[in-house]
């Protein structure tokens, strides 16, 4: 009896030692989970350091813009002349749109990409194969102060995105390397974002924009009517499409002839019994 109480103790014990360290256990993985979880932005951007220093650039960045309605002699000259302005310019044109509608007195618009140094000639340029200017508007877009805005928040990020490499390398565990890796992802993506943004500025302020809208001298002559060429091309399309039946109808009889003969022959039988 006293040996049976033993065993039993013995297992009892063992049992709850057991527990205990399954406990100890448990207990350390929510605590590690729950830690994981716990690591935040602001830990770890607490550790960075930024620089608030701007950039300074030499000269102020203007988008430059100019917007033309011209009355040219002959409106199909016009457009080849804006064309070759363009090459002579080393721009290029953007969009070349003719208009049909007669309430409009508009009926071509062509606009220009030129580089910015030589925006003022070329103005002169299109000015000069105008018979009458309508109207004309110049206007520039100062943009330097978001461009160096854009350039200290992109230094600023790049600082960031090297001390996390930094953190990186000194990271002890898992969560502390995933949590990193967060950042650096989130980082890099605002850093494409901005040079995206920098770059456009950038292509803005050395090519200027130049709108042209064209009116002709004298209106367009409309096209003439030949009805008899309309005929013509009706009986054309009737015809063919009297073919295309016909070739239709000729294709569905040689296809289905052999169940067309089994169902007369059926019929003939059935008739003579």
């Amino acid at each position: 009896m006293k040996k049976l109480v033993l065993i039993l103790g013995g297992i009892l014990i063992i049992l709850l030692i057991c527990f205990i360290f399954a406990f100890i256990g448990i207990k350390n993985l929510i605590k590690e989970k729950t830690a994981f979880h716990e690591i935040s932005k602001p830990e770890i951007v607490r550790k960075l350091k930024f620089d608030g220093e701007k950039e300074e650039i030499e000269s102020k960045l203007i988008v430059k813009e100019g917007n033309l309605v011209i009355k040219v002699k002959d409106l199909d000259q016009g457009i080849k002349t804006l064309e070759k302005l363009a090459n002579t310019f080393k721009g290029s044109i953007v969009l070349s749109q003719q208009r049909k509608f007669p309430k409009s007195k508009i009926k071509a618009k062509i606009v220009l990409r030129i580089p910015e140094e030589h925006f003022d000639k070329a103005l002169q340029e299109i000015k000069s194969i105008a018979i009458e200017i309508i109207s004309s508007e110049i206007k520039g877009e100062d943009i330097t102060t978001e461009y160096i805005d854009l350039k200290a928040r992109l230094k600023n990020l790049e600082a960031v995105e090297n001390q996390l490499l930094e953190i990186l390398k000194k990271a002890k565990t898992t969560q502390e390397t995933l949590a990193v890796f967060r950042e650096l992802k989130d980082i890099r993506n605002q850093i494409e974002i901005l040079k995206g943004r920098i770059q456009f500025l950038e292509r803005s302020s050395k090519f200027a924009k130049i709108i042209v809208n064209l009116i002709p001298e004298f209106p367009l002559k409309e096209k003439k009517w030949f009805p008899l060429i309309t005929a013509k091309i009706a009986l054309n399309s009737m015809i063919v499409f009297w073919k295309w039946v016909l070739d239709a109808l000729i294709w569905l009889l040689i296809f289905f002839s052999p169940f067309i003969l089994i169902g007369l022959i059926i019929w003939f039988i059935k008739r003579r019994r």
